[in-house]
């Protein structure tokens, strides 16, 4: 999805909120306040990156958790590969 985003965004310097982004998923969403801790968890799922496999390795996976976690994975991908094909249908060209 940050890739899809530079169709949108041009000239501007996403790589460094790209790496900020991960930067933030460094540390559990729990040491965050509710609002960051939500954006880092749905918006921005760097939290989940990070959360959900220590709290795996921690307590154990759980059918639930498991349907989840494929079910979320499933929706994202079509989300990001429908923002993707229509950054495409925007696109020019890059030498233009």
């Amino acid at each position: 999805m940050a890739a899809a985003v530079a169709f949108w965004a041009l000239g501007l310097a996403l790589d460094v909120a790209y790496d900020a982004a991960w930067q933030f998923g460094r540390y559990p969403v729990q040491l965050y306040r509710r609002p960051l801790a939500l954006l880092f968890t749905y918006a921005l799922p760097v939290g989940l990156i990070a959360t959900v496999p220590a709290g795996v390795l921690v307590r154990g996976a759980t059918p639930a958790a498991g349907a989840a976690s494929v079910a979320a994975a499933a929706a994202l991908c079509g989300v990001t590969a429908a923002v993707w094909h229509r950054g495409l249908r925007r696109y020019t060209s890059a030498a233009g």
